[in-house]
C-alpha cells in the first residue's frame, strides 16, 4: 500500500491522479480541514507513524507535506528507514527572494525583529503562530489572513485578535487579489513564509513590492527542490519498478 503523507495542494492532486489510475493508496491529513479539501482515498491519521505503517501494510511512502512540516517529515523518513520502505519526498523549488525583502531564518527571529518595529502588519503565516505573534504586538496593529475554518478562527479569537483584524479566506491568491487586500488594509509590513510557488508566495511579495510595502520572509531550509512535473515522473518510475518486481 502506498501512503501519501498529505497537507498540501500537491498531495490532493497526487491523490486524484492515483484514484483515476486505480493505484492503491491512502492519503492522510493531520486535520479535518485538510481532509475536507482532499481527493482520493483520504483519511485522518490518528495513530503514531510506525503503528500506521504496520496496520495499513504500507510499503511505499510519498511525503508531500508542507515545506514547514519538518517534524512530520523527520518522523516519516525515520520510520521509512526503520522498515526499509521506499520513500519519496517532494520539495518545492527554491524561491529567489527580492533584495528589498527582510529575511529571517525562523519564527523566533521574526518575533525578535517585529518586536522592535512599528506600524501595521499583515500576516499570511497561518493561524498556529498567532498567539506567539500577539505576545510581541505592543501598540502595533496586527492583521491576520487565515483559513475560514472554525479551528483557525478560534485560535485567533482565543489569542485576543479582534474581528476587524481577521481575514478568513481560502487561497492561494492571485496578485490582483493580494493587491486589493493590501490596498484596503494599508499595512507597513507583509509577513509571510516561504511555502514555495504553490503557496502563492510570489504573488504576495509582488503585490507588496508594487505598493511599497516592506516584506518580512520566514525562510526555510533551501534545498534546491524540483519541479512538480519531474517529481511525478519519479513517482511513476518508482511505481512501474515495483510492479515489475511483483
Amino acid at each position: 500500500m502506498i501512503w501519501i503523507v498529505g497537507g498540501t495542494s500537491e498531495s490532493a492532486i497526487l491523490g486524484e491522479i492515483f484514484q483515476e489510475k486505480n493505484i492503491p493508496h491512502l492519503i492522510t491529513y493531520a486535520t479535518k480541514d485538510g481532509l475536507e479539501l482532499a481527493k482520493g482515498n483520504a483519511i485522518n491519521k490518528d495513530e503514531p507513524v510506525e503503528d500506521f505503517i504496520v496496520h495499513k501494510n504500507i510499503d511505499t511512502i510519498i511525503d508531500v507535506t508542507h515545506p514547514f512540516a519538518v517534524q512530520m517529515t523527520a518522523k516519516v523518513k525515520k520510520a521509512a528507514e526503520k522498515f526499509a520502505l521506499t520513500y519519496l519526498r517532494y520539495d518545492r523549488e527554491k524561491l529567489v527572494y527580492p533584495e528589498s525583502s527582510i529575511q529571517v531564518d525562523s519564527y523566533e527571529e521574526a518575533y525578535k525583529l517585529i518586536e522592535n518595529l512599528k506600524g501595521t502588519f499583515f500576516f499570511t503565516t497561518g493561524s498556529n503562530k498567532i498567539p506567539d505573534f500577539e505576545k510581541v504586538k505592543g501598540s502595533n496593529r496586527f492583521i491576520y489572513r487565515i483559513l475560514p475554518t472554525v479551528d483557525s478562527i478560534a485560535k485567533a479569537r482565543n489569542a485576543g485578535v479582534e474581528i476587524k483584524d481577521l481575514v478568513a479566506m481560502l487561497g492561494p491568491f492571485s496578485e490582483e487579489l493580494n493587491l486589493a487586500m493590501l490596498k484596503s488594509y494599508q499595512p507597513d509590513y507583509l509577513v509571510t513564509k516561504d511555502s514555495g510557488q504553490a503557496g502563492g508566495v510570489e504573488e504576495k511579495i509582488s503585490a507588496a513590492e508594487k505598493l511599497g510595502i516592506k516584506t518580512i520572509i520566514i525562510t526555510r531550509d533551501q534545498v534546491q527542490g524540483q519541479s512538480w512535473e519531474d517529481f511525478l515522473k519519479e513517482v511513476q518510475k518508482t511505481i512501474e519498478e515495483q510492479k515489475s518486481r511483483a
